[in-house]
């Protein structure tokens, strides 16, 4: 039998290699049939038996039938050598965008699409690799991943599909791998949500994440959009004083003689944590004075100028 270990090549310019007998007795009973040309074969990148060698043409690669005899053949279904010749295996063959060579396959003629949730962008001898987080491709052979569109998220590589954000949060772009709560003086009650909303007159939001906005007790509205704190941004409105915090926050009209700006609180209220540094009371219109303590009875004894003679007003 020939020699397995001894194969040489002739010259640079042949296309086979060829070997000797292996050693063994002296005495062999040689077949009439073998010469020279039984110990060769061809080189790696060509197909033929012996002498008779032909490079493999693009997009063909050598396949051995047998230690001694070979031939060119095709790459895989969607796969190319993109241009080279003489290539020595199936690995030489690179499957085109989307599809990845799998070995155990390959002699079925066929490249494998990407599972959904992965990628090949080109043609080339890679595998194919997992969609990064904020992408997805739902479609098995996919050459490249989808950014997840604004409202929706992916938190994990891989992903065949995007979540929707649930109310209370928002993906305000492309490619999200996460939503965002929504901001305290803000909330969203729908879902697959861009952005949130702020809170309209008479509504406030004290934690981020809220669905709905919290409205103000009755009578009382707000400063501005966007409230977040019920005690100090829910007020009361023109010609109307907080008198009353708990169980609930309670307007009060002011009396003749007296003027309220929004926001305006009772002189009792100062002292609350929450109002500390609160400069807005009812305070007296000109022409009215009081007797007593503004700051206590102003509500209840009014003094009126007129003519320059005083008339108590009770």
């Amino acid at each position: 039998m020939s020699d397995p270990l001894s194969f040489l090549t002739p010259s640079v310019d042949d296309a086979y290699e060829c070997t000797t007998l292996c050693r063994g007795p002296a005495l062999l009973e040689v077949d009439s049939a073998l010469n020279a040309a039984a110990f060769c074969r061809c080189l790696p990148g060509r197909g033929g038996s012996k002498y008779d060698c032909a490079g493999c043409a693009a997009n063909f690669y050598t396949a051995w039938l047998d230690p001694m005899h070979s031939e060119c053949r095709p790459c895989p279904t969607h796969a190319s050598t993109l241009g080279h010749e003489n290539r020595t295996t199936v690995e030489d063959c690179a499957c085109n965008a989307g599809r990845f060579l799998h070995l155990l396959e390959a002699a079925n003629g066929t490249c494998r699409k990407c599972p959904a949730g992965k990628q090949k962008p080109s043609w080339d001898f890679g595998k194919c690799s997992p969609c990064s987080a904020g992408r997805f491709s739902r479609e098995a052979g996919s050459s490249s991943c989808s950014l997840c569109k604004a409202g929706r998220y992916a938190t994990e590589s891989g992903s065949t599909t995007c979540k929707t954000c649930p109310a209370g949060r928002a993906a305000s772009d492309n490619g999200m791998t996460e939503c965002s709560k929504c901001h305290e003086g803000s909330a969203m009650p729908d879902s697959n949500a861009t952005g949130c909303a702020r809170c309209q007159l008479g509504f406030f939001a004290n934690t981020a994440g809220m669905v709905n906005c919290i409205g103000c007790d009755p009578g009382l509205t707000t400063r501005g959009l966007g409230a977040i704190v019920k005690l100090t941004e829910c007020i009361c409105p023109q010609n109307k004083f907080l008198t009353e915090v708990l169980p609930q926050m309670i307007c009060s009209r002011c009396t003749e003689g007296m003027t309220c700006d929004p926001g305006a609180i009772d002189w009792s209220l100062s002292e609350h944590e929450a109002f500390a540094g609160q400069q807005s009371h009812p305070h007296l219109l000109p022409a009215f004075m009081t007797l007593s303590d503004p700051r206590t009875d102003i509500y209840t004894q009014m003094i009126v100028c007129v003519f320059n003679v005083f008339v108590i007003d009770f």
